[in-house]
């Protein structure tokens, strides 16, 4: 291996673990045991917190519409 490519090694490698740091505060803040569970926990804080769908139709509607 010549400079550049142990060079390129070590970037990756730095990058790396700056994403596995990121992902363990993630982990933290989320309450998660592990990297797997953070979609599921996303998709249950989504399920969680979201906005009721406005009614349509109903009297309100019908009466405009008269």
């Amino acid at each position: 291996m010549d400079c550049s490519q142990i060079e390129m090694l070590e970037s990756c490698r730095n990058v790396m673990e700056e994403v596995r740091d990121e992902l363990k505060k993630l982990n933290d803040f989320l309450q998660c045991p592990n990297f797997v569970s953070i979609p599921e926990t996303l998709r249950q804080i989504r399920r969680n917190t979201r906005e009721p769908k406005a009614r349509r139709g109903g009297a309100v509607h019908r009466e405009r519409t008269k």
